[in-house]
């Protein structure tokens, strides 16, 4: 599995380095940004898994990048963070896109631990869904050429029959269980055609007509 890319970004650079921290005790090694000018510019040039960031920093708002992100990449999870917690802010934040929306100082670092996992558990599932739809579409695709192939081929092996039967001088008929005719030769099309202006018909006797 490829390194799963994190950004940070906050203005207040004890709380960035605080996060930073406990995502490197988690195993990420993380990209910092400390103002909206930076986040920006990292976010165009590469592209993350998950995004952590302050709503209110210079350059340009958490909002902002939130915005960027999901330009980018859709499936981007972004967490919200900043000490101006406010419902407008949340309710705006997650009909964004955001995975979540948290209030520092945090209660307890194990909460910025979890929404941090989570939102990436989320990612993973989200593409392995995405992989999987794609890979069925692809067998659909498969069969469906497949069976296109196929009647082709039935196309021309029953157009081929049909150029033997116009060739025969005799009169072929090709009936199935029942008596319905399924083919017949040019040859057979005129006794046939005879028969039905006649009072006997022992050819549509036979087929039981």
């Amino acid at each position: 599995m490829a390194e799963l890319r994190v950004l940070v970004c906050d203005d207040d650079s004890d709380m960035l380095e605080l996060m930073l921290r406990r995502l490197d005790k988690m195993g990420f090694k993380a990209d910092r940004a400390g103002d909206g000018g930076v986040a920006q510019a990292l976010i165009k040039e590469n592209l993350y898994d998950l995004i952590v960031t302050d709503i209110y920093m210079p350059e340009a708002t958490g909002l902002e990048l939130l915005q960027l992100a999901k330009q980018r990449d859709p499936q981007v999870q972004v967490v919200i963070v900043t000490a101006s917690a406010t419902l407008d802010n949340a309710i705006h934040a997650l009909n964004q896109g955001a995975f979540g929306y948290l209030s520092k100082p945090f209660d307890h670092l194990s909460v910025f631990d979890s929404t941090v996992t989570r939102a990436l558990e989320f990612r993973q599932l989200v593409l392995a869904n995405r992989r999987m739809a794609e890979a069925q579409k692809m067998r659909g695709d498969m069969l469906e050429d497949e069976v296109a192939k196929r009647v082709g081929q039935l196309r021309e092996k029953q157009q081929g029959l049909l150029d033997l039967l116009n060739c025969l001088p005799d009169g072929i008929v090709v009936v199935e269980e029942g008596g319905k005719l399924l083919m017949t030769s040019p040859a057979a099309e005129q006794w046939l055609a005879r028969e039905r202006r006649s009072e006997q018909q022992p050819i549509s006797e036979f087929l039981g007509q």
